[in-house]
């Protein structure tokens, strides 16, 4: 596995945990409520618990280790998903296609959450430009949306 993805992995599992921690104790439990719906603040308690452990396997230099073959599981599955604990190759053909069809609905979400139009802003012209990773089992997060503004340019 490369160290910077380790490194990626590591940083953003930190973060992720400084947040979630920083939320649990400033957040009046009637937000707690609204935020974690049907949930309660123990699925968050849970995903901390997840990241703990994530964290101790990282520092123990076992994270990312194929639970079948024991080699090390691609390293972008392993930034879409850091709890993936089995290869894609040991993927059933239906476990392949359910992945990707997963994958292929946050796309189409994620092309939802993205403004139709830029904003009119008086005084200043904005371009917008949105392209979806396409290369198969790649997370969301390589996709790139670029926005550029400069003065607005009178006909």
């Amino acid at each position: 596995m490369e160290h910077e993805t380790i490194e990626t992995i590591k940083k953003g599992l930190g973060e992720t945990r400084e947040h979630l921690t920083q939320w649990i104790e400033v957040t009046p439990d009637s937000k707690k409520r609204v935020r974690c719906g049907s949930e309660n603040a123990e699925c968050v308690e849970e995903h901390l618990r997840v990241i703990d452990e994530s964290l101790e396997m990282l520092e123990q230099g076992t994270f990312g280790i194929c639970e079948v073959c024991h080699e090390h599981v691609d390293d972008g599955l392993l930034r879409m998903d850091y709890t993936s604990s089995v290869c894609l190759s040991h993927f059933t053909e239906a476990e392949l296609r359910q992945l990707e069809s997963e994958l292929e609905l946050s796309q189409i979400v994620q092309r939802g959450l993205l403004p139709q139009t830029a904003p009119d802003i008086p005084g200043l012209s904005i371009a917008a430009f949105s392209r979806p990773a396409q290369h198969r089992y790649r997370s969301a997060d390589l996709d790139c949306c670029d926005c550029f503004g400069g003065p607005r340019l009178r006909p």
